[in-house]
């Protein structure tokens, strides 16, 4: 990554390029962003909260570590010509069907993404699914990561 302080840039041109609707900060930020949207124009969200811890030398930084969660997430799609919706009334197994393992599929395929574009180093993740998120109920898979950049 040329500038180590910068990944929240990074993610958010991501979500633009591949048309994901990007929420990045604390939680309270979040939901008050993705339920003042008009979210039927956005199939999936990408939020993102991190503490950076950087790393010193002689020459002054030499990496930088982001420690938090990264979680996709998604309100309804459809499958099978069906349109279905996360609502309360699912059950576990139908979320995990209709959505959470694409989702969990998509999130790999990001961080992976990080290490080979980006030569981030996945020190350590740790996934969970995230259910009803929000105001709005959407589901979650959220990675707990630990991810280091180096200076070139």
């Amino acid at each position: 990554m040329e500038n180590l302080f910068d990944l929240i840039s990074y993610l958010n041109t991501w979500c633009e390029t591949n048309g994901v609707y990007f929420c990045a900060g604390p939680e309270h930020y979040n939901n008050i962003v993705v339920d003042n949207t008009i979210y039927e124009n956005y199939d999936l969200i990408l939020c993102v909260a991190f503490n950076m811890i950087p790393q010193y030398g002689e020459a002054g930084v030499i990496g930088v570590t982001y420690q938090g969660s990264i979680a996709l997430g998604r309100k309804r799609e459809i499958t099978d010509d069906e349109q279905t919706e996360s609502t309360l009334d699912e059950t576990f197994m139908q979320k995990y069907t209709r959505r959470l393992v694409d989702l969990t599929g998509m999130l790999n395929g990001i961080l992976e993404g990080l290490q080979c574009e980006q030569d981030a180093y996945i020190d350590s993740c740790t996934m969970n699914y995230v259910l009803n998120k929000y105001d709005l109920n959407v589901d979650f898979v959220n990675a707990t990561v630990s991810i280091r950049f180096e200076a070139n």
